[in-house]
């Protein structure tokens, strides 16, 4: 058994496009993370008790607001950091101890007693003698939970068994000696810990002890001095391990087997004292603390590799390893932060990082993850608004004609037709995007249709906390006009597609946590269909218009590709949305050479999928994750822009456009700009 005490939006990148700065509006605020992981509320010390033997489930205590009283808390395989409730929910005192090893069972102290929390169901374990009982360990199944009762005068060791009850263990010497049990193997036949004893002269020490079912307790002997303690106990009950002092006084880890007996793991620094805590499921991996001079360093042993310092928390300079998994590649335990706060750390073979963190810090990246490919979206979408109309003049209808060359050739029997070159930029909640890309359109004959299309490239440089994406996107769109003239009816339909390779970065932000990055596909498509009718009033054409947009976004899969400790796995994700638009068009002659078009109208969700990001990884307490993205904050959102268009010679004309968008999400408006160089033939 084992034991243990404990920006770039991600498609910012995608948000290739000057409508991508919406996104940006999305809600990234930590504190809404920390609620979508159901964290204990104002946590400030967390303490790491146990670690499951298969790596899923993290224990151990929590203190935090509002009443800042110890809670036991579990960081399970769901990604959820919780309380774990109290059996009669009063304000006491509570701490999860140990865990079983696949995580469904805790050994749970609440106040003066000790239960057994399976499943949700809370089981009293009794006492020997009705007064304070502490269960200390608890084997692979739930089943057997070891510790220590209070027999009023003295303590004395327990095994309890589901269905039997509690049972003593008795002492090294009989009478009223404290004993303690601290672990029990996997299938619970045996339980170590320490027992005082008497020896030659009757002197009283504290030696370390062995009980296995049938036999009976059985004294470990010391290194030399005279005590010593088992902490823990590898799978199959043959290997022991624990803390004891030596002749000159300095307490040594030490690791027992049947075959060699107890043997002194030294320390960290020569003449230093160290403790172990915890043992692999088959004995070669021993984690506990020992002294150096920088401070209390959790350490690390491995047979026949010997005994590794796992470091500190950032800023600090204490941690001391309590668990370890089966297979040894997982180390919990408790540091001091910068901050000098108690905080739960988990070790997978790089840094020390602070647990808590590091699960927050997942669920923002993936939180902005799903609101970034939002705004993806919102990029392909402002394809679609980058329509061209070829030959038209200054003062006879939108888009502004700027020479009567189009008039000559469709005279000549030849369709007009229009290219144009522009650079866009948008902003919204430290982000940002820059586009550039061209435009076409072609007059169909008799001059009743026009067919348009775009192609472009966009990069982002937007930062978010948790995310960043380092990626160029394509860009395409293709669109058909009715009646372009715009007097009476006239309609739309249009594709926009953009997408492409980037590389997403969660990045580290967050004290003590760990940057990781892998390469993925980005992809965007969106439709419209609009219809509107033109009138004339005075020198303005005023054109009601309604219409829908279906919008698709989808990331490819991924796998974290860097040397982290504990690298993510997301599933494929995808995003849509079917949103209803209605608004006016307003256009009219801005002097000799100029036309303005103003655009104001409303958008409203008719219909939108928000799945959570999921993944997995082989950290404790996220080993699958499901981390949903921010709600729709209005599902009705106005939007207002202006464009106008100069006329030069030579059938070119420069324009200039400004819009703002009220964002889906609640955060800041979308802010865009853009210019343009037409050339009308």
């Amino acid at each position: 058994m084992t034991h243990s005490l404990f920006a770039k939006a991600l498609l910012t990148t995608a948000l290739t496009s000057l409508g991508v700065s919406a996104a940006m509006a999305q809600v990234t605020d930590p504190l809404l993370v920390a609620k979508i992981l159901e964290s204990v509320p104002g946590n400030s010390t967390t303490r790491a008790n146990a670690v499951s033997g298969d790596g899923s489930t993290v224990v151990g205590v929590g203190q935090g607001a509002p009443d800042w009283g110890s809670r036991a808390i579990a960081w399970t395989s769901d990604g959820e950091a919780r309380d774990l409730g109290k059996p009669d929910n009063a304000n006491l005192p509570a701490h999860a101890l140990d865990v079983s090893q696949d995580g469904s069972a805790v050994a749970y102290f609440y106040h003066t007693r000790s239960y057994r929390l399976k499943e949700g169901v809370w089981t009293s374990i009794g006492t020997l003698s009705g007064g304070t009982t502490s269960g200390y360990g608890i084997n692979a199944d739930g089943s057997v939970i070891v510790g220590s009762s209070d027999r009023g005068s003295y303590w004395e060791a327990f095994r309890w068994q589901d269905g039997v009850g509690m049972t003593g263990l008795g002492a090294l010497t009989p009478g009223a000696f404290d004993s303690v049990a601290m672990d029990v193997n996997a299938d619970g036949s045996v339980a170590v810990g320490y027992s005082e004893t008497t020896v030659f002269g009757g002197a009283t020490e504290t030696h370390a002890f062995r009980w296995v079912e049938g036999t009976g307790m059985a004294d470990l002997g010391t290194l030399g001095g005279n005590e010593s303690k088992a902490r823990g106990v590898s799978a199959d009950g043959s290997v022991v391990v624990g803390a004891a002092k030596l002749a000159s006084g300095v307490t040594n880890a030490f690791r027992w087997t049947e075959a060699e007996g107890m043997a002194g793991l030294g320390g960290l620094q020569a003449g230093y004292n160290s403790v172990a805590y915890d043992v692999n499921a088959d004995g070669s991996v021993v984690v506990g603390s020992g002294n150096t001079d920088l401070g209390i360093q959790a350490f690390r042993w491995v047979e026949g590799e010997g005994m590794v310092g796992l470091g500190f928390l950032d800023g600090g300079r204490s941690s001391i390893a309590k668990g370890v998994s089966d297979d040894g590649s997982i180390v919990v335990g408790t540091a001091y932060d910068a901050n000098n706060a108690e905080r739960a750390f988990v070790w997978g073979g790089g840094p020390m990082l602070d647990h808590e963190n590091t699960m927050m810090q997942i669920a923002t990246n993936a939180y902005e993850q799903a609101n970034a490919m939002s705004d993806l979206g919102r990029s392909a979408e402002f394809i679609l608004g980058q329509e061209l109309i070829p030959g038209a003049v200054a003062g006879e209808g939108p888009g502004g004609r700027v020479s009567t060359q189009g008039a000559a050739q469709s005279a000549a029997g030849r369709a007009p037709y229009a290219l144009r070159l522009s650079l866009g930029a948008g902003r919204g909640d430290d982000t940002g995007v820059s586009v550039a890309g061209i435009s076409g359109a072609l007059a169909l004959q008799g001059g009743n249709a026009v067919v348009g299309g775009y192609l472009g490239l966009a990069n982002e440089d937007g930062d978010l906390a948790g995310l960043d994406v380092d990626g160029t996107l394509a860009a395409t769109g293709l669109w058909l006009r009715g009646n372009p003239g715009g007097m009476g009816l006239t309609w739309k339909i249009g594709a926009a597609y953009m997408g492409g390779d980037a590389t997403i970065l969660r990045d580290a932000s967050l004290s003590s946590t760990e940057a990781g990055f892998g390469d993925s596909s980005l992809s965007a498509t969106s439709f419209q269909a609009e219809v509107g009718y033109g009138m004339d009033r005075g020198a303005m054409r005023i054109t009601p218009f309604a219409g829908l947009r279906h919008t698709k976004v989808s990331r490819d899969g991924y796998t974290e590709t860097n040397a982290v400790s504990f690298p993510l796995t997301y599933d494929d994700y995808e995003q849509s949305w079917t949103v209803a638009r209605f608004g006016v068009h307003a256009d009219m002659a801005a002097g000799a050479r100029g036309q303005l078009r103003l655009s104001a109208g409303l958008e409203t969700d008719l219909d939108r999928s928000n799945d959570p990001v999921t993944g997995t990884s082989a950290l404790p307490g996220m080993t699958t994750f499901a981390v949903p993205s921010a709600a729709v904050a209005h599902d009705t959102r106005g939007f207002v822009q202006g464009q106008y268009v100069h006329g030069l010679a030579n059938g070119s004309a420069i324009d200039v456009s400004l819009g703002v968008a009220q964002s889906a999400y609640g955060g800041s408006a979308l802010v865009t700009a853009a210019i343009g160089w037409q050339m009308h033939f």
